[in-house]
C-alpha cells in the first residue's frame, strides 16, 4: 500500500514511454480500496512531495547505504551463477 504498487506504477510508465509525474495524485478508487479493505489512509500522492529522482546504480554505490550492500550482496551471491560479473 506504501510502496509496491507506486513504484510498479512508475517503472511500468517509463518503460513504455509514458513517465508519470511525481506529484501526481494517487488514484482516488485506490485510496477508497486502501480505505475500504485495510481502514488505514494511502499516500495521497505519487511521491508524498519528494522528488521523482532516479540515479543508476552503474553511476556508483554508497557502501553505507543498507540498500546499496543489499544490492551488491545479491549481485555477487546471483551473477556468478549466470555468467555475469558482479
Amino acid at each position: 500500500m506504501q510502496v509496491v504498487l507506486r513504484t510498479w506504477t512508475h517503472l511500468l510508465l517509463e518503460a513504455a514511454g509514458a513517465p508519470l509525474e511525481p506529484a501526481a495524485a494517487t488514484p482516488e478508487l485506490w485510496l477508497e480500496y486502501v480505505s475500504m479493505t485495510t481502514s488505514q489512509t494511502a499516500p495521497e500522492r505519487m511521491t508524498e512531495g519528494a522528488p521523482g529522482t532516479f540515479t543508476d546504480y552503474e553511476s556508483g554505490h554508497d557502501p553505507a547505504d543498507p540498500v546499496d550492500r543489499a544490492i551488491m550482496a545479491t549481485r555477487k551471491a546471483v551473477f556468478p551463477h549466470h555468467g555475469l560479473m558482479p
